[in-house]
């Protein structure tokens, strides 16, 4: 909040650096502002927003839950327009409480095919953890599971894939390895199995020559 046009932004992210909630908020004519509730692991749990333009009647409170792992599990709105029907001798209303609508929950699990003639030391890094395991030439190996809120995904757009020789030689040192996603398999309605094949290639070697005069 500038205190010199009394505007500003509330923002807050989730362990991957997304947005999860973004908002402009303002203390001219009425007031938009927004409030942060955090899980014990600082994750923010939920958000409160609320607006009443020039203090008059157009007000509006937005609520927002989200997981600890920053993912949106629910939310719920509240405005003048819904009190509309209330009448001066209508019985007091009493207030509903809030209900958190839960998300779906998917389970991206990765699996590692080594097609290279070396045995490797592989690590799966995801949301700041690291898994190292190793796994022979020509063997299939299950890295990681992936738990995201209402849709699949890809786990390579997210996570980070790494191979080195388990034996450092010279014959081992002249290749390097990359990952091909090699496919897909459902396993289930909320589980989706995803297949990286691990190939080798030569090193690009750098020239010796000297460069011309």
């Amino acid at each position: 909040m500038l205190k010199s046009t009394g505007n500003g932004r509330a923002t807050c992210w989730d362990p991957q650096g997304r947005v999860m909630f973004d908002s402009e908020i303002s203390r001219n004519h009425g007031h938009h502002s927004v409030d942060f509730h955090h899980h014990d692991n600082k994750v923010v749990s939920k958000v409160e927003e609320s607006s009443a333009p020039d203090a008059g009647i157009q007000w509006y409170r937005s609520t927002f839950y989200f997981d600890e792992k920053g993912n949106k599990t629910g939310e719920n709105h509240q405005s003048h327009d819904d009190q509309l029907h209330i009448r001066l001798n209508d019985p007091p209303v009493v207030p509903q409480k809030e209900v958190q609508q839960c998300a779906v929950l998917y389970n991206n699990e990765t699996w590692f095919i080594n097609q290279t003639e070396f045995t490797l030391i592989v690590s799966y890094t995801a949301r700041n953890e690291t898994k190292t395991d190793t796994i022979a030439s020509g063997d299939t190996l299950k890295m990681g599971d992936m738990v995201q809120a209402q849709f699949f995904e890809d786990p390579s757009k997210t996570a980070v894939f790494q191979a080195i020789p388990l034996k450092k030689n010279k014959r081992s040192e002249k290749w390097k390895f990359s990952f091909q996603k090699s496919g897909e398999n459902n396993k289930g309605n909320t589980c989706r199995q995803y297949y990286f094949t691990i190939v080798q290639s030569l090193e690009s070697k750098k020239s010796s020559k000297k460069p011309k005069a």
